[in-house]
């Protein structure tokens, strides 16, 4: 099939470019930022998911005032964000999905996907997610035909013919290994996949312990995956008979190595959009949907927060808000929440309430299970007081005596004593 010529020049749309998404995550674009630096007006903003596992560059571009929208924070945004050309959204994904659907104005987009097949549809691929959604109302899209991004089945198809330009670009997808477990890692994980029944719908968030938790549930049987993002450990737990085949293994993005990519091409892997994968009907429909989530703290009020710790803000909350929720309200369902006991330089994951920047991620109305490396607090039926105790049992035993004096303090209402 002959790929029909580009409308217009790839330079001629940049330059009148002011509103421009991108693919991010693993079909990052990653000659984008200096292409766009080359051809775009000043004062564009480029928005994308920009995945803190893979995608490490800014796109901001302070000599042409270009700024960058994004979702997720990472080493160089940050730089950025401090310089003031950054507009961070800490928005969870249904959030992101509807403005993104019905608010946003995108002029332009650079988005990578496959050869088209006989039908005339290339596929987005590893990263369908959000862009389903919005990309019919977006005028110009330059397609970056890559022969290396896979088919997936799914929500991920597109016309050719839609692209208003295209660009051969033949570019391995960014990879990344399974995240390694350490001891508390693993401890985490096995408590975790303890808790989850055979034949429950399962979601893991990003990170060590959630991608252990996958690796842990080989034994498990008549499982089904609803989630945001796969890594390679789906590979193992699909060969170990873990996985009911009668189901597909439902996703949005996958980032992992070469083996993940030339597998998922496979109809077993559903490339979903966000309006499905993270859709309160979609989960609540779902048999014991457990949702399996990391933080940074935990307090003893039940509230979480995977955004930040020691006055820094480290993350976003990005699909767990939501994932959570569809738990609770799911007949049989469980919400998951592992934190680290033991946090960075002796500080303790689990503290008396959440401390600055005290961005909470997840309320105490919605806590459920808070895993720790010293065990596992089920709190979702408990009173204030009986919660507290629950979760100073699983902080590390050279914590829990000042969690508890804080704890007698937040309680009289003193709360210049909490530490």
């Amino acid at each position: 099939m002959n790929i029909i010529a580009p409308a217009y020049r790839v330079g001629d749309i940049l330059s009148t470019a002011s509103e421009i998404y991108v693919s991010a995550c693993a079909a990052e674009i990653v000659t984008a930022p200096d292409l766009l630096g080359a051809h775009a007006p000043r004062n564009a903003t480029v928005t994308g998911i920009f995945s803190p596992m893979v995608n490490h560059r800014s796109y901001a571009n302070p000599p042409i005032g270009m700024r960058m929208r994004s979702f997720f924070l990472g080493r160089e945004i940050n730089r950025a964000l401090a310089e003031g050309y950054v507009d961070y959204c800490p928005w969870r994904y249904g959030v992101i999905d509807r403005w993104l659907s019905s608010t946003a104005k995108f002029d332009t987009a650079l988005v990578m996907a496959s050869p088209p097949g006989p039908d005339g549809k290339c596929s987005l691929g590893v990263q369908v997610d959000f862009l389903p959604g919005f990309i019919g109302r977006i005028d110009r899209v330059i397609g970056f035909i890559n022969p290396n991004m896979p088919r997936t089945a799914g929500d991920s198809l597109i016309d050719y013919r839609a692209f208003a330009a295209l660009v051969d670009h033949d570019a391995p997808l960014l990879t990344m290994e399974p995240p390694q477990a350490d001891e508390t890692t693993g401890r985490i994980a096995a408590i975790i996949s303890n808790l989850i029944p055979d034949g429950a719908t399962v979601q893991v968030g990003i990170g060590k312990i959630p991608s252990q938790v996958l690796a842990q549930l080989r034994n498990h049987r008549d499982l089904r995956i609803n989630t945001g993002v796969i890594d390679d450990n789906i590979l193992a737990l699909e060969q170990s008979g873990a996985l009911d085949t009668r189901f597909p293994i439902v996703t949005g993005t996958a980032v992992g190595t070469a083996r993940l990519y030339d597998a998922v091409s496979d109809p077993r892997f559903s490339f979903r959009a966000v309006s499905h994968t993270h859709a309160r009907e979609t989960l609540v429909n779902s048999p014991r949907f457990t949702a399996v989530n990391s933080v940074l703290q935990a307090d003893l009020f039940g509230q979480i927060s995977a955004e930040g710790a020691g006055g820094k803000m480290i993350a976003s909350p990005g699909g767990l808000p939501d994932f959570v929720r569809g738990a609770l309200d799911c007949d049989g369902g469980r919400s998951m929440i592992a934190v680290r006991a033991r946090g960075p330089a002796g500080t303790s994951g689990i503290v008396a309430s959440l401390r600055s920047p005290a961005n909470v991620t997840s309320p105490a109305n919605d806590a459920d299970v808070i895993v720790t490396e010293f065990g596992a607090a089920q709190v979702r039926h408990l009173s204030t007081d009986a919660r507290a105790e629950a979760l100073i049992s699983i902080a590390a035993p050279e914590h829990r005596d000042q969690l508890a004096e804080d704890w007698r303090a937040l309680r009289v209402g003193d709360q210049e004593t909490v530490r």
